[in-house]
């Protein structure tokens, strides 16, 4: 709420704002089913990512489960307890094809009677135009690969200069694959989310100022932790 982007976004019709705390709440509440937390929170994060899903499309959906795959591998133990039973266990605790059912209750049917409505002109126009071709960069708004380095900079100040400060501590718990408390587990996820979303839309050719807000929950994660 204290950063530029926000203050002028929020105040904006338009999706991002929504679709950023649906995609929050998704990937932080998946986070914590795999520390073990009640089976309500992977209701509550299924739930809403198929309100992202429904909001934006397969994209939000994507970018949560990649950024969630990214973590477990990094904290992957070592040797046999890092084999396959471990990873046995993750998905027995995140039930992703359940997960995917619920996402599709929610979703499908407004997409499935949107193209029965347009004889599949909305299908069209919406995943192929909208989704694919913004990020085969075949619409408008093409910019160059650094674009969202002054948006993030400036548009999320004086937050994204703060964690600078930490950087190469930032570096270090990339480079662990064990970390002794759920807060630095909290912290490695985040810088994931974090430098995922600003690489995957600067490689994308299709640039708004808007398509970053999701980095605004982990930057505020990582700010409070280092405050």
């Amino acid at each position: 709420l204290s950063t530029p982007i926000f203050v002028t976004v929020g105040r904006v019709a338009i999706t991002d704002v929504p679709l950023t705390f649906f995609m929050s709440l998704g990937a932080l509440c998946l986070f914590a089913r795999c520390f073990g937390a009640h089976w309500i929170s992977l209701a509550a994060g299924y739930c809403a990512l198929g309100l992202a899903l429904l909001l934006k499309g397969p994209v939000p959906v994507a970018m949560v489960a990649i950024i969630l795959s990214i973590y477990l591998v990094l904290t992957c133990p070592k040797g046999p307890a890092g084999g396959h039973q471990w990873w046995w266990r993750k998905l027995w605790l995140l039930h992703p094809l359940l997960g995917t059912a619920v996402m599709l209750s929610i979703a499908a049917p407004w997409y499935i009677t949107e193209g029965l409505v347009t004889k599949g002109a909305f299908l069209q126009e919406f995943f192929i135009n909208q989704n694919f071709g913004r990020a085969m960069g075949t619409v408008n708004h093409q910019n160059p690969f650094w674009f969202y380095i002054p948006i993030y900079l400036g548009g999320f100040f004086p937050w994204s200069v703060v964690t600078l400060f930490s950087a190469r501590r930032y570096v270090s718990m990339l480079k662990q694959r064990w970390l002794p408390t759920r807060r630095a587990n909290l912290e490695l996820f985040s810088i994931i989310w974090l430098v995922f979303v600003l690489t995957i839309f600067s490689l994308l050719k299709t640039k708004l100022a808007t398509y970053i807000l999701p980095v605004a929950p982990p930057l505020a994660i990582l700010s409070g932790s280092l405050l």
